[in-house]
């Protein structure tokens, strides 16, 4: 064969051999596209499976926390059903009542209360409040104050169906019969309202008694301690509406008694308290009572 011939024959086999390349090329590239796109995809796929694993253990974490906490909450607070039920039947007036904490004084308008007769019974008609605060000016002898205390619990009961917490302010270097007192009808001590709540050391807890947790916050309970309330000093009414958002069972001495109802009760109103909050702190009150 002529050296021409066989150059025809070599660029012939080029040719075919750069056509089968191409060919390759052409067939395998979108092979290598789709290859790395399924790469691509699986991992992307591993990555939101990933995520949203860790999302779910996020979430399984939490509600466990949450069912923990409640449960907590639950074996603390152990408020009764019957509390439950009697505070959502309550009407917002008798509820906001229910929640405060003030002195005979500040209840009746009478300059010092020494007995619980009429003026005392048409005070709670309007304000079956919960808790009354007394001191020694309210104590003349034992006869006098076990009728005061008596005849309180009577006006409440005929009112509202539930006693009202009693509860006696130890003045500043007074040396209260503790026991005399709680014979008498008194539910708790604490020392002074302004004192205690600087002192810790001051506030008293025998039997039933007014635990300090903070600056203006103490936590009612009875003896066996299953049923504690925060009961929170306030001046007014804007740290009363404030207090009983943050978690506040019963709100302890308002400067002024009538203008902190009031206040607290257009709160509940306009729903800036909202009735759940409102009927969570009565029925622990409720419940802390024996409801």
């Amino acid at each position: 064969m002529s050296s021409g011939g066989s150059g025809k024959v070599l660029v012939i086999i080029e040719s075919i051999i750069l056509a089968v390349v191409l060919a390759a090329v052409v067939v395998m590239t979108p092979i290598r596209i789709a290859n790395k796109k399924r790469i691509e995809n699986r991992a992307s796929s591993e990555s939101e499976e990933s995520e949203n694993t860790k999302d779910l253990k996020k979430t399984k974490e939490a509600e466990d926390k949450s069912d923990t906490d409640s449960n907590k909450n639950k074996e603390a607070d152990k408020v009764s059903q019957a509390a439950i039920s009697k505070a959502a039947s309550m009407s917002d007036e008798d509820k906001v009542a229910e929640i405060m904490c003030i002195t005979p004084e500040q209840l009746t308008n009478v300059k010092v209360v020494v007995a619980s007769g009429d003026t005392t019974k048409k005070a709670v008609d309007k304000y079956p409040v919960g808790a009354l605060c007394y001191t020694k000016q309210n104590i003349e002898d034992d006869t006098q104050a076990a009728a005061m205390f008596g005849d309180l619990q009577k006006i409440m009961k005929e009112k509202s169906g539930v006693n009202a917490f009693i509860i006696y302010n130890q003045a500043e270097g007074e040396n209260a019969d503790t026991k005399k007192l709680y014979s008498l009808g008194v539910n708790a001590m604490v020392l002074s309202a302004g004192d205690a709540l600087k002192d810790k050391s001051k506030a008293v807890s025998s039997l039933e008694g007014l635990d300090e947790n903070d600056d203006k916050m103490y936590v009612l309970s009875d003896t066996d301690k299953n049923h504690a309330i925060r009961i929170e000093k306030v001046s007014g009414g804007a740290d009363g509406i404030e207090a009983v958002n943050a978690g506040a069972s019963m709100l302890y001495m308002p400067d002024d008694f009538t203008d902190t109802y009031n206040k607290v009760l257009s709160a509940v109103k306009d729903k800036t308290i909202s009735e759940n909050r409102l009927n969570d702190a009565v029925a622990h009150v409720l419940s802390a009572k024996g409801l």
